[in-house]
């Protein structure tokens, strides 16, 4: 392929190398391909390698490699590039040979280098053109400019029927432009009018004197008129009261206009109301003065209403008649003042009246002041003015009113209860006082304890020391039998958790860490008043006896070898209860523990 790379006269068909597949690996059924491509705009060279992509310049192979400066020169000094199947890394498996072909053989300077690679590799051609048909594009490119056609296109002959097509296209296109100008013409032109009337009518807007009639027109519609190409109807209606007059609240929302002006736009856009001239609408105008009279009136008032609301919080005021909610009372107080009632002065007895509409007994979320009866008859008037048709009204509760029966009854079976509870909680903690405490018991060998679960425990105590309006609300500890069940296996009845630690504390035994392990050391007296105050069995429970070292190890010395072991819940050994310089007590239980069966 190297001589049809060239241009020499006598070749008729011409190539030029677009692109070099590479095969990377040593099998024909597996390994990774890489593309060299050549982008035909630029003359650069791309390498694809799944999804790195670079690029290598001018050269199939990169500037500067071994391979890409690989060149034929030919006698007519036209240099050319070699067939290469090599990239730069794969340099050092290949090798060069400095061969001439037998077409330049005669040529002592020319020279031609070969490269060859392990690899497998394919070359990719374009056919840049053929001599025949050069002869032939410029045979019919001379016969078309004889014949007086313009039929060329970037020096390519279009076929007849192709160029028939395009005369219509560039026909339609020039049709399509010049509609388009006389659209443009049109719109500039009728701009250019709407201009010149904006300015005409403007020039006439102005009212030269007081006496002048004139009529008022809404700042909005003007502005729109004046901005857009194609204004809409006159509207005047956002200027205009419920009396069909100009209020004078509106007054910064209008201009006037002469009337010569107002004639042109209601002759040409219609709509309006016309409003002349005429006084500002005085009813309006009567209410908006008796409004602002009316909002002095009532902030003056309020004000003083409010200073005798403070002396009622801060009991200054020994005269109170009626009863209202002492914290929306607090919160009325808060507010700024006002011009006019607002909704926040609604129902100031609505939180100390019950369901039954009757006067709620006094307790937290309920608490009531007595208040003048002057203040009283101005928030009740606020209140139904906010509320006229409020089903319930503004309930009124004098001083002498009564509390609900039903309320009271109720609200007093709760209080017994809760001291009741109070009650039976403070005997328990009494009971049990290390315990609620959470203090360790002193120990003792040869003593008999009952093992708690922890965490029940700190449910209990929890649920003990709570007291006050939250008595009621706290919640139980569960039932003991099934919790100390849960610690035992259901095949082999054995204890599931390990015994707790011991310690010596100043010459006393006691529990090691009675927060962190799983059981808790208590007395027999401690269990025994458990299962009286929560319904538990008896003789469920976990007895412990602490022994010496000495004293177990004989207890175990006499067990057989052939113990059933629990397996549904193993258990770690105690390495260092086999040390026998450890004389650390021992901790027997009944049922007896896991550990005690590994040991066995």
């Amino acid at each position: 392929m190297g001589l049809r790379l060239s241009e020499p006269s006598q070749l008729e068909w011409i190539y030029d190398l677009s692109a070099v597949l590479i095969h990377k690996g040593t099998a024909v059924n597996s390994g990774h391909y890489i593309a060299h491509i050549k982008d035909e705009n630029t003359g650069q060279w791309w390498a694809f390698d799944d999804e790195h992509v670079s690029n290598l310049g001018h050269c199939p192979f990169g500037e500067g490699s071994s391979s890409c400066t690989a060149k034929v020169v030919h006698n007519d000094n036209t240099v050319l590039p070699s067939c290469v199947g090599t990239t730069p890394a794969d340099t050092s498996r290949s090798h060069v040979d400095v061969v001439l072909p037998q077409s330049l053989e005669s040529n002592a300077v020319s020279h031609k280098e070969s490269f060859s690679s392990v690899d497998a590799y394919r070359l990719m051609y374009n056919l840049k053109r053929t001599r025949k048909n050069d002869d032939k594009r410029n045979h019919i490119a001379n016969n078309i400019q004889l014949e007086g056609h313009k039929g060329l296109h970037n020096g390519f002959p279009l076929p007849p029927h192709l160029f028939e097509d395009l005369k219509d296209v560039n026909a339609a296109y020039l049709a399509v432009c010049e509609e388009y100008k006389l659209k443009k013409e049109r719109e500039q032109h009728h701009i250019a009018e709407r201009r010149q009337e904006v300015r005409s009518i403007l020039s006439e807007a102005p009212v030269r004197s007081l006496e002048e009639p004139y009529y008022w027109v809404s700042t909005a519609w003007l502005r729109q008129w004046a901005d857009n190409v194609i204004p809409g109807v006159i509207d005047n209606k956002p200027i205009q009261c419920s009396h069909g007059e100009v209020p004078v609240s509106k007054i910064g929302c209008m201009k006037r206009l002469s009337v010569k002006a107002w004639e042109i736009l209601f002759s040409k856009y219609d709509g309006g109301p016309a409003l002349s001239n005429s006084n500002y609408c005085m009813t309006c105008l009567i209410d908006g003065a008796q409004s602002v009279v009316s909002a002095d009136s009532y902030r003056d008032q309020r004000i003083l209403m409010r200073d005798l609301a403070n002396d009622v919080i801060a009991k200054k005021c020994s005269d109170g008649a009626y009863f209202v909610s002492k914290t929306w009372l607090q919160q009325w107080v808060r507010r700024k003042n006002i011009d006019a009632p607002s909704e926040a002065d609604a129902e100031p007895t609505a939180s100390i009246r019950c369901r039954h509409g009757q006067l709620k007994p006094e307790q937290p979320g309920a608490k009531r002041l007595l208040v003048p009866e002057k203040l009283w008859l101005f928030l009740y008037k606020d209140a139904v003015a906010v509320k006229p048709d409020d089903p319930l009204g503004c309930t009124t509760f004098p001083s002498d009113s009564e509390l609900c029966p039903e309320c009271s009854d109720e609200l007093s079976e709760v209080a017994c209860f809760e001291d009741s509870l109070r009650e039976i909680k403070l005997r328990h903690r009494q009971n049990h006082e290390k315990l609620a405490a959470g203090k360790g018991i002193p120990l003792s060998l040869n003593c008999t304890y009952y093992l708690m679960p922890s965490s029940w425990l700190t449910k209990w105590r929890n649920y003990t020391s709570i007291s006050g309006k939250n008595t009621s609300s706290s919640v139980e500890p569960e039932v003991l039998d099934p919790v100390l069940d849960a610690l035992k296996c259901e095949q082999h009845s054995r204890l599931l958790e390990r015994p707790p630690d011991l310690m010596n504390k100043r010459g006393m035994l006691i529990q090691k860490s009675s927060s962190t392990d799983a059981l808790t050391i208590i007395t027999e007296n401690d269990w025994i008043s458990f299962c009286e105050e929560w319904g538990c069995n008896k003789e469920k429970g976990i007895m412990a006896i602490i022994e010496s070292s000495d004293v177990a190890e004989s207890n175990l010395g006499g067990c057989g070898e052939d113990m059933p072991r629990c397996k549904d819940h193993p258990s770690s050994q105690d390495e260092a209860s086999n040390d026998p310089e450890i004389r650390q007590p021992v901790i027997r239980t009944t049922p007896e523990t896991q550990d005690l069966l590994i040991r066995r």
